[in-house]
């Protein structure tokens, strides 16, 4: 059955008439004189006398607004009373179908949690530790549209991804002072990534640690140097007096400090020689 307005809404006044642009205008001529007004010690009382004036016109002028607000909205608050009613009685039986409607969708759901961990049960019952089912189940398992089958194959993934990596991590940390800390850290979440770097963390805090209480060791001093015995000065040739001088030319391969006593040698024995830069 339709909802119907029986009364003509047309004849409902579409303007109210006032006088409000008669009073606006003399208002307009009245407060020049207010808003021009100076407020001083002689003229004080005056300004609290010509304030209450001006708030006894406001409160008069409220009073007309409201009291037309009212006229107006009886009918409406009356016509709202019966349509809430009417809406009253049909949200009653929306509600219980609703209630019943979820009870019916929680109990699917319950039944088919149970399924879920009666597999997850059994494929986690040979572990020699725990996993927590509801940190790596998907919330979204509830919808309808992700089956029993899917989140299961979902499950088992996951288990075998925690088993590596707690594997993993038992392999390398065992015997570290930090093994339990970084284990608990990573069945928190189950995130390798995540426990690798707070290993990292607790083992270069450790470093740092370390270096600090080490005492600072003073540098041994070094030996002192062995006396290393000068080279004997090559022997003296002297030319003979009557013996011609010749031109020569060598290339010659040693150490620098062969070189160097080969240029000496050739200074205390008078021979000319031209050093050659490559």
């Amino acid at each position: 059955m339709e909802f119907k307005i029986i009364t003509d809404l047309s004849v409902l006044p579409q303007i109210i008439e006032t006088n409000a642009e008669e009073l606006k205008a003399w208002l307009t001529d009245k407060m020049e004189h207010y808003n021009a007004l100076v407020v001083t010690p002689d003229t004080i009382r005056a300004a609290r006398d010509d304030k209450a004036a001006l708030n006894k016109l406001r409160t008069a002028l409220e009073e007309r607004r409201k009291e037309v607000k009212r006229q107006c909205m009886a009918p409406y608050e009356a016509f709202e009373q019966k349509y809430k009613e009417l809406l009253a009685l049909i949200d009653a039986p929306i509600a219980s179908i609703d209630s019943q409607v979820k009870a019916f969708e929680e109990q699917e759901q319950q039944e088919k949690y149970g399924k879920i961990r009666q597999y997850f049960e059994e494929i986690t019952k040979e572990l020699d530790f725990r996993i927590d089912l509801d940190r790596i189940l998907d919330p979204k398992w509830k919808n309808k549209t992700n089956s029993i089958e899917k989140i299961c194959r979902k499950l088992f993934d996951d288990v075998e991804r925690i088993k590596a990596d707690r594997r993993e991590l038992v392999e390398y940390y065992t015997g570290s002072p930090h093994y339990t800390a970084i284990m608990d850290c990573y069945m928190q979440g189950y995130d390798k990534a995540c426990a690798l770097a707070y290993a990292a963390a607790l083992i270069q805090q450790e470093q740092r640690q370390r270096a600090l209480q080490q005492p600072v060791s003073e540098p041994e001093p070094a030996p002192p140097p062995e006396d290393v015995p000068l080279p004997e000065p090559p022997e003296q040739v002297q030319p003979a007096p009557d013996e011609p001088c010749i031109t020569g030319m060598f290339r010659v391969t040693g150490t620098k400090s062969q070189i160097i006593a080969l240029r000496d040698f050739m200074r205390q024995n008078q021979i000319q020689f031209e050093v050659v830069k490559q």
